[in-house]
């Protein structure tokens, strides 16, 4: 019997089981991509960040990487800025002139940007 030494053994005994019992691998092999996916272990995913300043080249950065990327096989997300969505769609700098505001702001877009990023 193997023994089990984290979370990680764990779940893939589980899915590995979860996947036996239900079709064996030739099975699976002839299900449309979507199915396979959901019932395969995923693949890696690797998450890659960008910073820097204003004009610093992040946005030409991840149009090269992802082109750079794509060309190798590799599926490629990129996840929007939060303050762009957010000054592009209404909210003013005048903002900041109110008391306790600049805050508030950086709260905002800091739940804004995480929940993005979440959903990718």
């Amino acid at each position: 019997d193997e023994s089990i030494t984290s979370r990680d053994d764990v779940q893939q005994r589980s899915r590995d089981n979860s996947i036996s019992s239900l079709m064996d691998m030739s099975q699976i092999a002839t299900l449309p991509e979507a199915e396979r996916n959901v019932i395969l272990p995923p693949s890696p995913l690797y998450k890659i960040v960008l910073t820097g300043g204003p004009c610093g080249g992040k946005t030409t950065a991840l149009a090269r990487l992802s082109s750079y990327l794509r060309e190798r096989g590799f599926e490629v997300l990129t996840c929007p800025e939060a303050y762009t969505i957010l000054a592009s769609n209404g909210m003013s700098l005048s903002y900041y002139e109110t008391e306790g505001m600049p805050g508030v702001i950086q709260n905002t877009v800091m739940d804004v940007q995480m929940n993005l990023e979440d959903g990718f």
